[in-house]
């Protein structure tokens, strides 16, 4: 008995790094432990744009002008079934036709407008589909997740409603309803996938060192005596390579026991100097950081902030501005678009003033501070 799968994953609006680190594995813009790099050509976008920057900018563009920043902003749906339904697991079972009726399903339940992007992954473990949905109302215009998603019997019918119509055409079947069983999250699936990988490739291995058990042991063993006779080989050069070198050390001994004695004699009249020099540096050490911190040109903080931002990627600019957790540095930057124009006036306005700065702080790195 095979069962068609279906979860779902919440992101909200203020959580651009979640919704972020989402797309970029569907869209495969990082590298995938999970998936075979040679059949990653095999994935197929069944609806919307193809790189993670118009997926998120689409979905983004379905917001109303106004919602709470607590408000679920993309609904993130993992679609599948039982792996021995596929074909390329030996069964017999139509994909294309369910994927199909499970976009059809998507469609009529949050408006065709509303489902914004669906991508196939055929690189991992069993195809499946990745769809992301924007939970806007169609007869209030707010986002509105719960209406779909608020409760356990929400979800239940859900489901029901979604084998009925994609599953049960296909001879696939509906899970036990309200079963006590524990369910994935979508990061938690991805991430026993790759266990599963692995683990056959471990079973594969041991399969086949059992088949050759007695040529593998033979290989083994020689192996293992070529090994010892060339380790007693590099110890026995090693030895005289030591014995050689404890002559000269013991020459060198006595040279360095002498160039103690002397050393002994130069500390003493170190110490002293280093006494006056101790003094003098203190007093310039002073004098120095009262100069810099008067002339160095002066950049604000924001101007900063934005400047540190235009160096980080999507999912390090999107951590950085939740650790900020500062409003104004929300409304001039964006981690998909990068700096607003008022951000950019900012950052031309203060750009000879940083390099001011710079060129300020390269000046007077120690060593190279002028005299005072």
């Amino acid at each position: 008995m095979a069962y068609c799968i279906m979860r779902f994953e919440k992101h909200k609006t203020a959580s651009i790094a979640s919704l972020a680190g989402s797309l970029v594995h569907t869209m495969r813009s990082r590298y995938t432990p999970n998936a075979d790099p040679e059949l990653t050509k095999n994935n197929r976008v069944w609806l919307g744009p193809k790189s993670t920057k118009e997926v998120a900018q689409a979905i983004r563009e379905k917001w109303p002008a106004k919602f709470r920043k607590d408000a679920i902003g993309c609904l993130e749906y993992f679609i599948g079934a039982s792996p021995e339904w596929f074909k390329k697991h030996g069964g017999q079972g139509d994909q294309d036709a369910y994927f199909q009726r499970a976009i059809d399903w998507l469609k009529g339940e949050y408006g065709e407008e509303n489902v914004i992007s669906v991508v196939q992954h055929n690189d991992e473990t069993s195809p499946h589909l990745a769809a992301y949905v924007v939970p806007r109302d169609t007869e209030t215009g707010r986002l509105n997740a719960k209406r779909w998603t608020g409760g356990r019997a929400a979800c239940a019918q859900m489901q029901t409603r979604f084998q009925e119509f994609a599953g049960e055409p296909v001879g696939l079947e509906r899970g036990v309803r309200f079963s006590n069983a524990k369910h994935t999250t979508i990061r938690q699936w991805y991430a026993a996938q790759a266990d599963l990988d692995e683990r056959a490739k471990e079973i594969e291995l041991a399969r086949w060192r059992g088949e050759n058990k007695v040529l593998w042991r033979e290989t083994d063993v020689e192996q293992k005596e070529k090994n010892i006779a060339l380790r007693e080989s590099e110890i026995a050069s090693k030895q005289r390579e030591i014995e050689g070198q404890a002559e000269v050390l013991a020459k060198r001994e006595n040279r360095l026991q002498e160039q103690i004695e002397a050393l002994e004699r130069q500390k003493t009249e170190i110490a002293k100097a280093a006494a006056q020099l101790t003094a003098a540096a203190e007093r310039f050490e002073g004098q120095k950081a009262a100069w810099l911190s008067a002339s160095r040109p002066v950049v604000p903080p924001l101007v900063q902030h934005l400047q540190h931002l235009e160096k980080l990627g999507v999912n390090d600019s999107a951590e950085y501005l939740e650790l900020q957790n500062s409003d104004e540095l929300y409304e001039l930057f964006d981690p998909l678009d990068g700096p607003t124009e008022r951000a950019r006036a900012l950052l031309d306005r203060y750009s000879s003033v940083s390099q001011q700065a710079e060129q300020f702080d390269q000046a007077f790195t120690p060593g190279s501070t002028p005299g005072l």
